[in-house]
């Protein structure tokens, strides 16, 4: 394999101790052999602020949102009420299917399967709904790639990124990340707006 994946289809956090959790269900994080390519940022204050609420927010994570909110409810610094509930359809070695309920207050029901190949990472998220609604695919990049997006194609170093759906827009932004408590640096996000299913192909070449 080219690559390494680290996938979340547990429950939130601890049931001890939710505070700490944050709304990062299905988050994908992805290396290849030069290093992480695919982060989960964590986090830099356990201040009641703005930037506390994105670190734990499900758009700064490589999931998936409804029209950026959260899968999991989460306010002020250490507070959760609702949880994102899983349940795991398959876990095998080259295939997991998933399934979570987080914007079941919306009529939404969110699934997400993962194909292991050798030298390919293939993820299908698929929204269960009776709206022809937008969602959004996000992925944090590590803040040492740079990358060209081309025809909705990404390209990182060695890796093509190819997104498949009916209709589809790639959009990135400049976020910050964490360095250490309260230091940042930038890096790239980016959300692709879906709608009913997607098809994300990340090859290794």
């Amino acid at each position: 394999y080219k690559y390494d994946a680290l996938i979340k289809i547990g429950e939130i956090g601890a049931t001890e101790v939710p505070g700490h959790a944050h709304a990062d269900s299905f988050n994908t994080l992805v290396y290849d052999n030069k290093g992480p390519v695919f982060i989960d940022p964590g986090v830099s204050t356990y201040n009641n602020n703005l930037t506390r609420q994105n670190e734990r927010s499900s758009s700064y994570h490589n999931n998936v949102t409804y029209h950026f909110k959260n899968s999991s409810e989460i306010w002020s610094s250490f507070r959760v009420g609702k949880q994102c509930s899983v349940d795991i359809i398959s876990d095998d070695i080259n295939f997991v299917h998933a399934v979570h309920n987080g914007y079941s207050l919306y009529g939404h029901k969110l699934s997400r399967k993962w194909y292991f190949n050798k030298n390919q990472l293939v993820i299908e998220d698929e929204v269960n709904s009776k709206k022809n609604i937008p969602f959004y695919q996000h992925w944090i990049l590590a803040p040492d790639r740079a990358f060209k997006l081309s025809n909705n194609k990404l390209f990182i170093n060695n890796i093509l990124i190819s997104f498949d759906s009916k209709k589809i827009e790639v959009i990135f932004d400049e976020i910050n990340i964490p360095v250490d408590y309260n230091r940042y640096e930038k890096t790239t996000r980016f959300s692709i707006k879906f709608y009913g299913s997607l098809m994300t192909k990340i090859n290794f070449l």
